[in-house]
């Protein structure tokens, strides 16, 4: 029987073979680079039920147990063997998991640069417990920061996507996890009772109906709690008012179910907030995870680390071959070897179409 504990571990230790050694990955590179309308169907539902896509770096994997006695499943992947290695929380969006193809690539290269605890939020992946979108998730944020803490990392960044941004907004803004740094990506400023564009109301119109909401959760094995049910999380422009520590926000210009100004409404909101505004390609949440954002993004969580302050996105520059530095300086992000960053995650649309992300 595995050892568990509140926020304790269960170690499953698995080393998996480099990127860069395995010629077998090669073909699903190429793969999941393609544009959504070559990545068939069931590929995309494959992705999501979780059939495809893992990690590519040695990685362990840990349970945690949150303050409410949900059991969450994550991965560990270490980064650079430094005491000043800063540690990351990546949560993922609804629908999505930690091994998804798009997530486990963002790992992979954050943990160039930094520790990675990667989880799947409650209802999710292999988790337990039921979805709130948002709200409990708030807990899981929390039992992750604080096995980091219990591990001896004394700077730690929270990153949260679509759904996983309003959960760490919540757990930032409310006080449940203590972060040096939070990034929110793809997330909305308000939680609206009425949806405000199309995609957000097709994924209203299959929560609300109880048999929609059931072939929706056999489809994509994300267990959700039904609308009578539901605790509303605060509005994460409210969340963020109070926050008092940097807050990076990036949001694409195109992104379909969040528009703009919901993004640069949740930077102004916050005391030390930063706003990127990626550019059309970006779209919602995992449709942007392209090698030179990741790069970025892991340049972006030093530079935090070091000086407590986020970059502006045109400070962040290439700087040769799968490198990313920081413009009027000399200091890099430098990939693995000396060819161009492969690519694991998909850019183009997630596992169900465009993200399905709330």
């Amino acid at each position: 029987m595995p050892r568990t504990c509140v926020d304790g571990l269960r170690d499953r230790s698995a080393t998996l073979p480099g990127l860069w050694q395995d010629a077998s990955v090669g073909d699903e590179l190429q793969d999941l680079d393609a544009p959504a309308a070559r990545r068939h169907a069931l590929r995309r539902l494959a992705e999501v039920r979780g059939f495809i896509g893992d990690f590519q770096v040695p990685h362990r994997d840990i349970e945690l147990v949150t303050t409410d006695g949900v059991r969450l499943d994550a991965t560990v992947l270490h980064g650079p063997d430094r005491t000043d290695t800063p540690a990351v929380v990546l949560a993922h969006g609804f629908a999505a998991h930690r091994r998804k193809p798009s997530y486990a690539y963002l790992a992979d290269t954050l943990s160039r640069v930094a520790h990675v605890l990667t989880l799947d939020l409650r209802g999710h992946g292999r988790s337990g417990g039921t979805s709130t979108l948002g709200h409990d998730e708030a807990y899981d944020i929390a039992a992750a920061v604080r096995w980091l803490r219990g591990e001896g990392h004394d700077r730690v960044v929270a990153v949260g996507v679509s759904m996983g941004g309003t959960s760490v907004a919540h757990a930032v803004g409310a006080g449940h996890a203590g972060v040096d740094a939070a990034v929110l990506v793809s997330a909305p400023g308000w939680l609206h009772d009425e949806p405000r564009t199309v995609p957000m109301a097709q994924l209203h119109a299959w929560w609300t109906v109880a048999w929609r909401r059931r072939l929706m959760q056999a489809a994509t094995r994300a267990r959700v709690v039904a609308p009578a049910d539901w605790t509303r999380p605060p509005h994460p422009v409210d969340s963020v008012a109070q926050l008092d520590v940097p807050l990076l926000v990036v949001h694409g210009q195109d992104d379909p179910y969040f528009p703009v100004s919901e993004a640069e409404a949740i930077a102004a909101s916050a005391p030390q907030g930063v706003l990127w505004l990626e550019p059309p390609g970006f779209g919602h949440a995992e449709d942007g995870f392209t090698p030179g954002f990741a790069l970025a993004l892991g340049r972006a969580v030093q530079i935090v680390a070091d000086e407590q302050r986020f970059p502006r996105r045109d400070e962040i520059v290439p700087s040769g071959r799968g490198r990313v530095g920081l413009a009027g300086r000399g200091d890099v992000v430098p990939a693995e070897g000396d060819g161009e960053v492969p690519r694991v995650g998909a850019p183009g649309r997630g596992a169900m179409g465009p993200e399905v992300g709330g």
